[in-house]
């Protein structure tokens, strides 16, 4: 399987997961008012994970002011999960053999928090926020990978866009929803560890009748907050620059 492929399967994996999630919560027995999650206003959804800006922004974003919130894990538990995946699983290996391999570092993800509407007991679009480690061993390899399958004019990327958010991050662009990459050089890692550790925050849309307010801005002060939430939690030692009210300037 490829590397596009496997990391297709993760992002379909994903989503029905949370599809299930969301059914079994709003379809069990039929509804159910006394027990279902009541609406809340997006700054108060997952402990209140977004922020004012992210907050707002969703709410621009989807057209709604009052949402149902499924909290996953909280960046903590997230933190200590990703550490978790490093010690069992992580091997330091050369870049450029990691490319050409075609093989998925990628583990995880772990869900923060899935805004999300209901009508009849039946959900009716939502947003999924997750973070994992990323598929590629740097960031320079991630983009070596993007500009090489641009070169070939992949009509498979005909969705795909590029974008830089200040000086540490990485952003894509695609029709599933909206990715963020940065470096994490964890505490105690080992040598080899501490310049290869993307970190992926993953902003999943499967919202309806929102395409045309489906911004790079707005996608990335949504998924910001939940990035820098993990970063803080996981104490990364290069202090990444996670700017949530910087622009997504386009990759040249």
């Amino acid at each position: 399987m490829t590397m596009r492929a496997k990391s297709n399967f993760l992002v379909a994996a994903t989503m029905l997961a949370v599809v299930l999630l969301l059914s079994s919560c709003s379809e069990k027995d039929g509804p159910r008012s006394d027990d279902s999650p009541k609406p809340q206003r997006a700054a108060s959804l997952c402990g209140g994970l977004l922020g004012e800006k992210g907050a707002q922004s969703l709410e621009e974003l989807t057209g709604r002011k009052h949402f149902t919130g499924l909290s996953g894990y909280s960046p903590d538990a997230a933190a200590e999960g990703l550490k978790k995946q490093l010690e069992e699983k992580w091997k330091p290996r050369d870049p450029q053999e990691h490319l050409e391999s075609g093989e998925m570092l990628s583990w995880g993800p772990f869900n923060l928090c899935t805004p999300s509407v209901r009508e009849g007991g039946v959900a009716k679009g939502f947003i999924s926020l997750d973070v994992s480690w990323s598929n590629s061993s740097t960031i320079d390899e991630l983009r070596k990978s993007r500009e090489s399958s641009a070169a070939e004019k992949d009509d498979s990327r005909a969705d795909f866009q590029a974008f830089s958010i200040g000086p540490d991050v990485y952003a894509e662009l695609k029709e599933s929803g909206f990715y963020l990459y940065f470096e994490c050089a964890v505490p105690g890692a080992s040598p080899e560890q501490e310049e290869n550790l993307p970190l992926m925050a993953r902003l999943s849309d499967q919202w309806t009748d929102k395409k045309e307010r489906a911004t790079p801005v707005r996608y990335s002060r949504i998924l910001m907050p939940a990035a820098r939430a993990t970063a803080k939690a996981l104490g990364c030692t290069n202090a990444p620059d996670l700017p949530v009210d910087a622009t997504p300037k386009p990759s040249a």
